[in-house]
This record gives structure tokens, sequence and C-alpha cells, in this order.
């Protein structure tokens, strides 16, 4: 691999791409040295300011900064070789991967921007993958195929291997992701002569992306975002421009997805696959209806016995609503539970139990209930 003594490396990785083997023997030329001048200063400008990335405003900066190289390195590389058509874009893509390659541990996955986006898509992608089903995202069930699904999802996973460091090598897995699930869709389709839109693509995308692991989920936003940005303007179009558009709404579908983004899903049943730590969030209780207020607190106790007091001398007995009642039961069904011997079906009940017991929660909030005094 030849260096500079500065440190940046103007072959890229030759053996990866023989396309590029003409490229990357004439920009070792004599004659190619002002593009390798070039390089080089922004090299020793930049190196230090690259990493120093804390806002969005400046990382799109950054990427302006890249693409401006990438622009006047192919300039004076094609002022220098006088290139054919075909020739210039095969060259273009030779710059890109030698500038993206020799800055790619400043450009690519900056963790101040990206790894809380990246951690929680993992954490959504986790909780919805075992319970998201294709009708629950208007996607029939007929069309889908789960050996394809996870053949692309396979595919796609290729972009974090070592040696796919530019943003069109990003970009290829990409495209061979959502090809995978066009030719599925294809063979699925009822009907030969309706194609099928990004209607029934992005669902597709969406749920293919609900069957990744945690490792092939690991960096999403940060490969999307990197060949967002440093893919060469020029050629983000078309094909790859839709591609990644529809892999970008797929990423922020599944980020921001609640119980209503899903088809047939309640909130309850929502709260439920989220599990047992969705009360502490529905409930502050260091806010309890009896600290609020000291003084309205005492009168609404008041106002409280006086009913109570009323439903005594009717009924005989304090009436007590279903849902308090309902919370209770549930409440001591769950922690009746031997949770080291549970079966099965002791898991389903102990669900069942669960809903009952955020329902009732709901309705007990609502009502100012302080569910530590029941």
């Amino acid at each position: 691999m030849n260096s500079t003594n500065n440190g940046y490396d103007s072959t890229a990785s030759t053996s990866s791409n023989k396309r590029l083997s003409t490229f990357y023997k004439k920009i070792q030329e004599p004659r190619s040295k002002p593009v390798r001048d070039i390089l080089e200063q922004f090299y020793e400008d930049e190196k230090h300011v690259l990493k120093d990335q804390t806002s969005q405003k400046e990382r799109r900066e950054q990427s302006e900064r890249v693409q401006q190289l990438m622009s006047d390195l192919e300039e004076v590389f094609q002022d220098i070789h006088e290139e054919s058509e075909t020739d210039r874009i095969l060259s273009g893509e030779g710059i890109e991967k030698t500038v993206c390659k020799n800055f790619y541990e400043s450009i690519f996955h900056i963790a101040l921007l990206e790894d809380d986006y990246n951690n929680q898509l993992i954490e959504k992608i986790a909780l919805l993958q075992h319970h998201v089903t294709p009708k629950h995202l208007d996607l029939p069930e007929e069309r889908v195929i789960k050996d394809r699904l996870l053949y692309a999802v396979a595919r796609l996973a290729q972009w974090n291997a070592p040696q796919n460091k530019s943003p069109f090598d990003k970009l290829r897995c990409l495209i061979d992701f959502v090809k995978s699930l066009s030719h599925m869709l294809s063979e699925t389709r009822l009907d030969p002569s309706n194609p099928d839109g990004a209607d029934i693509l992005l669902p597709c995308t969406i749920y293919a992306l609900l069957q990744m692991t945690q490792q092939q989920a690991t960096l999403l936003k940060s490969n999307l975002e990197y060949i967002r940005l440093f893919r060469h303007a020029e050629r983000l179009d078309g094909q790859e421009e839709y591609y990644l558009t529809q892999m970008e709404s797929a990423a922020e579908f599944l980020y921001k997805a609640g119980w209503g983004d899903l088809n047939g899903v309640s909130e309850v049943e929502y709260r439920g696959w989220q599990g047992p730590r969705v009360v502490e969030d529905m409930i502050d209780f260091s806010q309890s209806p009896t600290k609020v207020d000291n003084q309205e607190s005492k009168s609404q106790t008041r106002e409280e016995e006086k009913q109570r007091e009323q439903s005594k001398s009717n009924n005989g007995t304090v009436s007590e609503h279903p849902a308090i009642s309902n919370y209770k039961d549930a409440v001591s069904e769950i922690l009746r539970k031997d949770f080291d011997s549970l079966t099965i079906q002791d898991l389903k009940a102990l669900h069942l139990q669960s809903q009952i017991l955020l329902q009732s929660v709901q309705f007990c909030v609502q009502q100012n209930v302080d569910l530590l005094q029941l």
C-alpha cells in the first residue's frame, strides 16, 4: 500500500475493486502529482478539524468540505487525463473511495451525534420484532417469504464489513437489499400487470428491518447518514436516491413507531410489549395527589369520606370501582407467581394480568387515586 509520509493513502483499496484499477494506476503517475498534492494538503489542514464535530450544523459543514474536495480532485484529474465519459465516471468513483478511505475514521459514525439514535433504533427493533406481523404494517402475509427477507437482510449487513468503507460500497449493499425485496414482491404479486409501488415496498422494507439481529442493526443510522452526506451529490440521483430515501423512511418509521402507527394494535397491547417498566413511565409516584397541594388534598379527603359514609348508609358496605378491584386482584395475582418455574401457560396468564393491571392503572391515574395506598 502506497502511503505518503503525511499518512494519506492515494491507492485506497485497489484489490477491493478491479474495475477501478485503471484509475489507481493513473493517480500514481507523475503527471497526477497536482491531484495528490490537493489531497495531501487537505489531509494536513483537516485531519484534526474533521474529528471535532458536535452538532448537525458542523456535520453538514464537514460534508460540504469533503464534497468540495472530491469535486476539486475530479476537475484537476480530468484536466490532466481528459478521459471519456465512461472513464470519467469510474475515476469519480475512485476519487470518492480514495477520499473517504483516508478520512473514514473522522467522517463515519460520529458518536456524539449518532450513538443515541443508533441505540434507540436497535432497542425499538428488538421490541417490535417479536410482536409485529405483516398485517400490523398493512402488508399482506402472502407477499412475504421469510427466507427471502433473511437473505436480503444478510446482504444489507455487509455494509458493516471492513472492506466497505466508501459511500458507494455501502450504497451497493443497500441497493442489493432493496432489490432482493423487490424480486420477492414480484414473485408474490397476484396481478403481474399491476406493478407494486412505494405503498407496498416501504412496509416490506420496514418488516425486513425487523428481522435484523442486534449485530446486523448496529450502526444502521450511521450508515444511512454516511451515504447521504458523503456520496458525491452528482451521482446520488435516480435509483440510488430512491432506494436511499426508502431506507431512511423505513428507519425513521421504526425509530418513532408507537401503537398508533401499527394497524390493529391498542395502546394497552403496545405497553404490554414494553413490559412492567411502563407502569413507572405512566405514573410519577413522587407527585401523588396527596403531595401536590395539602389544602386541596384535605378537602378532597373530606369529600371522599362523605361519599363513603353515604355509600355505607345506602348499601351497608363501601362501594369500590371495578377498576380498583381489578388493580388489586392483578397485583396480587402477579405477586403470587414463582418466576423461576413459569410455564408457557403461566406466561400467557401473566401477560393477561399485566394488561388488566395497565388498564386499571390508567383509570386510577385519571381518577387521582393514590395507588400506593391501595
